[in-house]
């Protein structure tokens, strides 16, 4: 049998949505929109395009392996590829937790597999 990236994107969602589901978590990911222009009213509309993801969220192991530019409070967060419908952009997606802390994406890589993302997020709130 051969074992493809399908097999693995299949197995990563099982693993976080059912497997552990009881520490899974249901995010907000919002992605910036499209501005437009009102001439009538004169204003700028941005309204986000919004989705709903089941990931793990947790805090970083700061070993080896851990971003250069991590920071106290910074989150890990753990997504199956087949959980994102939206585009991740570093630096402008939020992630906004069920307890309503929002997180702003500080950087993003998928595995080899591309099963999972794995994202590093920042408080909004943080100096």
């Amino acid at each position: 049998m051969a074992v493809t990236s399908e097999y693995f994107q299949n197995l990563a969602a099982k693993l976080v949505n059912q497997t552990f589901g009881g520490v899974a978590q249901r995010v907000t990911h919002q992605t910036p929109g499209t501005a437009s222009y009102d001439p009538v009213t004169g204003v700028v509309l941005d309204i986000p395009t919004v989705e709903v993801v089941t990931a793990i969220v947790g805090p970083f192991n700061k070993g080896k392996n851990a971003p250069q530019d991590l920071l106290e409070g910074d989150l890990k967060m753990i997504v199956p590829s087949l959980n994102l419908n939206l585009p991740i952009t570093n630096q402008l997606d939020t992630m906004i937790l069920p307890n309503g802390e929002k997180y702003r994406v500080i950087s993003s890589k998928i595995d080899p597999a591309i099963a999972a993302w794995i994202l590093q997020l920042r408080s909004i709130n943080a100096t």
